[in-house]
Parts: structure tokens; sequence; C-alpha cells
């Protein structure tokens, strides 16, 4: 898990970190570039990955039996999400809604950027 972005969380709280989840394959020569597939995970904006993290998750089940078996690298997104405690279900004009997609634009985003950076 590689962190690729930190931000302010609620005043008196830590600061936050969001990760990738990369995987690479195992490889005679590990340093050769390898194309890469990047994976957001669905779930509707809603934190539902109670014991793995939903990006740790999605990686595991999707990203590597599919993609790293076939000589890919792998990162999967974590990004911010709803807390599973807010019992509302948000609809489409909902403001929470509309927060959440514009906070995991951003953090995609970013993601995308530190990718595209670090790529070597």
């Amino acid at each position: 898990e590689i962190v690729y972005k930190t931000y302010a969380g609620k005043k008196g709280d830590s600061p936050k970190r969001l990760r990738l989840g990369v995987v690479r394959p195992k490889a005679e020569n590990p340093a050769a570039k390898r194309p890469l597939v990047i994976g957001v995970h669905s779930g509707g904006f809603l934190d539902i990955c109670l014991r793995t993290p939903c990006f740790v998750r999605y990686s595991e089940n999707v990203l590597e039996p599919f993609f790293v078996s076939r000589g890919f690298v792998t990162a999967s997104v974590e990004y911010r999400l709803n807390s599973l405690l807010d019992l509302r279900l948000p609809r489409v004009k909902d403001e929470t809604l509309v927060e959440a997609h514009y906070k995991a634009t951003q953090d995609l985003r970013d993601a995308l950027r530190y990718v595209f950076a670090n790529a070597d």
C-alpha cells in the first residue's frame, strides 16, 4: 500500500491518508516495465467493507486474479467514502452524495497524478 494523498480530517482529527493498493506480478526481471491497470471499486460511496478496506478487497478479488496473473501491474485506489452509520439513503440531488462525488473525483485525480509522476 502506497500513500498517494494526505488530507485534513475534521477539526481535531489527525490527518487522513489515502492509499493505492499496488500489486506487481512475480517476474524474473522485477525492474521490467509492465502495463498498468488502475481499478476503482464501487459501492455507492458508502464504506461498506467492514474488516478489510474496499480498495484492498477489490484488488484481491478482481484485479489480482484477472490482471496480475497475466503480467499487469495493478493499482486499486482508496478514496473518501460516506460513513455506513449515516443511515439516510442518499438521493441523486442530496448534498451528501454530491459532496461524496466531488471528493471521490478529486481523490481519483490525485491518484492518477501520483501514478503518472511515479510510474518508473
